[in-house]
């Protein structure tokens, strides 16, 4: 009942370890005493009483003891013929497990002339060393879903953030519709999209697609540092493809994360229809046209970030009434039913094209519920993001 109200009691790994020693030398007289914790066969002190001269020697003689005593699980008295002032005589190994598994042990030495350790002392210390064993598993589960628990606010804290950059609405432009779509396959990701205004471009809308390599924490931390930089790179940018050069540039002066950038930035005149385009790198974007077909525009690519001269080209599209213009990332096209298919662009542009005569929104919902049902119960393997521009029927 003691033993369940001090060790047991305990939730803190850092101090069961103290409890532990308290309690073995209160039921057996002791000159010196260590608990080790640790795996394999070189547990740490983590707690110790008697001369640290004493202490160390005990542990130090005791090491090829300590390894067979936490392998096997039994207790050993060890007698030490050159015990002395600073190593004790006889020495009691006890081991400290929970679950069949080894977590350190029990040391405790005496000194010439003390009376010797007995059975009935090993199995005194074995039981108070099996409570801690309990105790001190108990309280590392209890750490490790702290942390757990921790993590996930931070985590949640940061999807709200990350969520906080993505536009709170889209361009409210006279004849046309848009619409998107973010999911992350973790708590946060590294996909992003915006709507980017820049006083010289008279009325152009300028819209940007991106996806950072990698998933996670990392990526969404280079995933906010890209839109940050696109947004600066467009401030006299005479061209699509010269915002895409300046990231370039930028991205390059810090490498060390590893992690690259696709990314897809348009220019929009809503008067005429023309949009112009340049891509670094990311998936090629699908132009639905309003009388039937569907087309992947192709253009000179370079993903950003990897090297200093890049290849980019803007491309130009004239979309008419009824036209669909869609960017996506490969969460889209990469998404995996139970048999490892891939969602693929034909079965985008089959999806797209179904729904061409809806809205923006529609279209939009349908390309999410024809991936997440061809995926089934398979997680997304990647960030998806959708992106869909659509002119009216006039």
């Amino acid at each position: 009942y003691h033993l369940g109200e001090t060790i047991g009691a305990s939730l803190d790994a850092k101090e069961i370890p103290r409890l532990l020693l308290t309690e073995a030398q209160r039921a057996i007289q002791a000159d010196a005493a260590a608990v080790l914790i640790g795996p394999g066969r070189q547990p740490e002190i983590e707690a110790s009483s008697g001369r640290p001269r004493m202490v160390e020697a005990m542990v130090d003689a005791s090491r090829p003891v300590i390894g067979q005593v936490m392998e096997t699980g039994q207790p050993r008295i060890v007698a030490s013929p050159s015990g002395g002032p600073t190593l004790p005589a006889a020495i009691l190994c006890v081991p400290i497990r929970a679950q069949e598994r080894a977590l350190g042990a029990v040391l405790l030495g005496r000194r010439v002339g003390a009376a010797a350790f007995s059975a009935g002392d090993e199995k005194l210390v074995l039981a108070i060393a099996s409570e801690g064993g309990v105790a001190y598993d108990r309280a590392l589960l209890h750490e490790q879903k702290v942390q757990r628990e921790r993590l996930d606010e931070e985590l949640s804290i940061g999807r709200r953030i990350q969520l906080s950059l993505l536009p709170e609405s889209f361009p409210s432009v006279p004849g046309w519709e848009f619409a998107a779509i973010y999911r992350a396959a973790r708590q946060v990701g590294g996909d992003f999209y915006d709507f980017i205004e820049v006083p010289e471009s008279r009325g152009a809308i300028n819209l940007v697609i991106g996806d950072v390599t990698g998933k996670g924490v990392p990526a969404a931390l280079l995933m906010a540092s890209t839109r940050a930089v696109l947004r600066a790179s467009s401030a006299g940018a005479s061209a699509p493809s010269v915002v895409l050069e300046r990231t370039n540039q930028h991205l390059l002066r810090d490498r060390r994360a590893g992690l690259y950038v696709t990314a897809l930035y348009a220019t929009l005149d809503p008067a005429s229809g023309q949009l112009v385009f340049a891509s670094g790198g990311h998936d090629l974007p699908l132009w639905v046209r309003a009388g039937g077909g569907s087309h992947l525009l192709t253009t000179r690519s370079t993903i950003l970030g990897a090297f200093g001269e890049i290849d980019l080209e803007d491309r130009r599209v004239d979309l008419a009434p009824g036209d669909l213009f869609v960017l996506y990332t490969d969460g889209v096209t990469e998404a995996r039913d139970r048999r490892g298919r891939f969602f693929g662009e034909r079965r985008l542009r089959a999806v797209v094209t179904a729904g061409s005569a809806g809205s923006a929104e529609s279209t939009a919902g349908a390309v999410l519920e024809a991936v997440m049902g061809f995926a089934g119960d398979v997680p997304l393997p990647d960030d998806l993001t959708l992106l869909i521009v659509k002119r009216r029927p006039t």
